[in-house]
């Protein structure tokens, strides 16, 4: 009664689906291994000059070099 044969994909001892998942690990932590450091470069350079120019549009006196 079993008759049913099973496809020669199915017989392979490694599934291609766990060498996709070590793939998008290794994406994941370049995305995030470089994305730490861009955004670090976007809070020290253009922060401040946002928040200065909203005190400065909000009337706010801004005093430098305390």
């Amino acid at each position: 009664m079993r008759d049913w044969v099973i496809p020669t994909p199915l017989k392979q001892p490694v599934p291609r689906r766990l060498r996709i998942k070590g793939n998008v690990f290794v994406f994941l932590l370049l995305l995030t291994g470089l994305s730490v450091p861009f955004l670090s470069f976007y809070f020290i350079m253009f922060v401040p000059e946002q928040q200065d120019k909203m005190l400065d549009t909000r009337g706010i006196d801004i005093l430098v070099g305390l």
